[in-house]
């Protein structure tokens, strides 16, 4: 399967995320940088969109953890970095952890990266029990995806499984609605899928076309979707749209948000497995 899509640039390119990836080579670097600099130039706010998008992968693994979930799938590109308000393994631990009262000793959490620093198996970071990390695999194969999280989950357990902007980098050709589908199908009734994607939908043909432009110069294909096609993406297999279906990341179960200082760029939804 091509990789190309989901390579290691898409880890420092968006890492206003808190993605960061050590480049493969100095001109690599260069690229990227570049990158970085030119989608800030096009599209100043994209520090606090990524923002946005980070604050609505917390908040849906809160309303996860309050549900009594306790296994947590990251499925990114790149290496997440751990911080305080950046949805990495160890912030969606504690995160879980602290919602889950007696259970929290129960929470796992796994984070399956294209990026060959991560270990094979193995505490990245983090002294946390119950944070794990597998790198160094294809993420745009969910085949290959899923043998470190039977290994590692429960299977009578509902998971969650969050896809922070990765099917963005995916094209049509790779069907990232059958790739959503085969992800989630041994999932158990009640398992979640949390997805955030680009959208063409309200930003300008103008602002779409330079970022695509940018990131495709890079090395590294972006594909920006419309609410419907996010929503096709996010039922594959049979997944029910939770409320309030898919809407921008600041609209997502946030007591505030305001469309006019940032941009609506990114939707973001959550999906369930039903029972």
């Amino acid at each position: 399967m091509n990789t190309t899509s989901c390579s290691s640039s898409v880890a420092h390119s968006d890492h206003w995320l808190g993605l960061q990836h050590t480049a493969p080579d100095p001109a690599a670097e260069i690229r990227y940088e570049h990158a970085h600099r030119a989608v800030t130039d096009v599209l100043p706010t994209a520090s606090a969109i990524a923002a946005h998008v980070r604050r609505m992968i917390l908040r849906a693994v809160q309303h996860a953890a309050e549900a009594g979930i306790l296994q947590y799938l990251i499925v990114t590109p790149g290496n997440l970095v751990f911080s305080r308000d950046t949805p990495s393994g160890e912030s969606i631990y504690q995160l879980a952890a602290s919602f889950l009262g007696a259970d929290h000793e129960h929470v796992r959490v796994l984070t399956i990266s294209s990026d060959p620093a991560y270990p094979a198996i193995g505490h990245v970071r983090s002294s946390t029990k119950g944070v794990l990390t597998a790198g160094g695999r294809d993420v745009t194969d969910a085949a290959a995806v899923l043998p470190a999280a039977r290994a590692e989950f429960k299977p009578s357990l509902p998971t969650c499984v969050i896809l922070p902007n990765t099917m963005q980098y995916m094209g049509d050709e790779q069907d990232p609605a059958a790739y959503v589908a085969t992800l989630m199908a041994p999932m158990p009734p009640k398992s979640r899928l949390v997805l955030t994607h680009g959208t063409s939908d309200s930003a300008s043909r103008g602002i779409v076309g330079s970022l695509t432009g940018i990131y495709a110069d890079a090395g590294l294909p972006m594909h920006f979707r419309t609410a419907l096609d996010v929503a096709n993406i996010a039922m594959a297999g049979g997944l029910t749209l939770m409320t309030p279906g898919v809407v921008s990341v600041q609209q997502w179960h946030a007591s505030q948000y305001d469309h006019r200082r940032t941009p609506v760029t990114v939707l973001g939804c959550v999906a369930e497995q039903p029972t």
